[in-house]
C-alpha cells in the first residue's frame, strides 16, 4: 500500500475551487499540469462500455457502484514529474475516446506548480523546483449548516454560477451548471525538495494565495473561481448534530462556506 500524505490540520487555511467540472477547468486553466486525476462521467451507455486505456494512459471504465457512470483515472497518486498531462490534454483525450461524454466531474487532482514568486525566497522551498498539491471534492453542506447555526453560509454552487455568468459568455440554462455539486479543496501541499508540509505552517496563507494567480502590487490577478478559506469553526456538535465539516470565511469574497 502506497503511503500518502496526511491532510493539513483542520485549523489551517486552504484553497477551494468552485468549479469541479473538467470542461470548464480545461478552458480556464488549460495548461495546469497534473500527475494524477480522478473523475466520473454520467452516461446511459456505461453498461455497454468496456474498460480501456487511451494512448495517453487515461483509464476509462464502468463504475462498479453506479450503472450510469464511467470512472476516469490518470497517473499515480504518489507525486512525480515524469508522467504528467495538462487539463486540456485529459479533456481532449476523453472526448476522442468517448465523444458522447457530456462532461467529467472532478473527484481528485494531483497538481504540479512552479514555486510562486511571493514565496520563492523562503528557506523552506530552497532546492525545490516544484510544489505538489492534492485536491479532492467535498460536498456542499450549506443547507444543513444554515439550519443548525443560523449563520449566512452561502451556496458554493451560486458562487460558481455567478462567476461563470459574469466572466464568460454562458446562459443560465447551460447543462454545465447541473453538474456543479461539490467544491475542490486542498488536502495538502508539499515542496519537491522532500520538506514535509509541516514546515509550511508559517507561510501557508501566503503560499495558498500565491498559488491562485500572479500576485501584483496592491492587488492580485487571481483566479476568480478560487479563494482561500480561513477556518472559523472546526466541527463538533451543534444542536445535538455531529458536523464533520469546517465553517470557513473566504478571503476575497468575504463569505462563509462549509467544507
Amino acid at each position: 500500500m502506497k503511503k500518502l500524505c496526511d491532510p493539513f490540520p483542520l485549523s489551517w487555511c486552504r484553497n477551494v475551487d468552485f468549479l469541479p467540472i473538467l470542461s470548464m477547468q480545461s478552458k480556464l486553466n488549460e495548461k495546469q499540469i497534473l500527475y494524477y486525476f480522478e473523475g466520473s462521467v454520467s452516461t446511459s451507455k456505461s453498461r455497454d462500455t468496456k474498460p480501456l486505456t487511451t494512448d495517453l494512459g487515461i483509464t476509462i471504465s464502468p463504475s462498479t457502484t453506479n450503472a450510469n457512470k464511467l470512472n476516469v483515472f490518470y497517473g499515480d497518486i504518489i507525486p512525480n514529474v515524469d508522467d504528467v498531462l495538462t487539463l486540456r490534454e485529459i479533456w481532449d483525450e476523453i472526448k476522442i475516446y468517448n465523444p458522447e461524454a457530456p462532461d467529467v466531474v472532478i473527484h481528485k487532482k494531483g497538481i504540479i506548480h512552479e514555486i510562486p514568486r511571493n514565496i520563492m525566497y523562503e528557506k523552506v522551498v530552497d532546492g525545490a523546483d516544484y510544489l505538489f498539491q492534492s485536491q479532492s471534492a467535498t460536498g456542499n453542506h450549506y443547507r444543513l449548516l444554515r439550519k443548525k447555526t443560523n449563520l449566512p453560509i452561502v451556496n458554493t454552487y451560486q458562487l460558481a454560477k455567478s462567476g461563470l455568468l459574469e466572466h464568460h459568455d454562458m446562459k443560465p440554462s447551460d447543462p454545465c451548471f447541473r453538474r456543479i455539486k461539490s467544491v475542490l479543496k486542498t488536502d495538502w501541499i508539499k515542496p519537491s525538495n522532500n520538506v514535509g508540509w509541516h514546515e509550511l505552517q508559517h507561510i501557508i496563507f501566503k503560499l495558498e494565495r500565491g498559488l491562485r494567480g500572479k500576485i501584483k502590487e496592491g492587488t492580485s490577478g487571481i483566479n476568480w473561481w478560487e479563494d482561500t478559506a480561513q477556518p472559523m469553526y472546526f466541527g463538533g456538535t451543534i444542536d445535538h448534530t455531529a458536523l464533520n465539516v469546517r465553517i470557513c470565511m473566504l478571503d476575497d469574497l468575504h463569505k462563509l462556506i462549509g467544507i
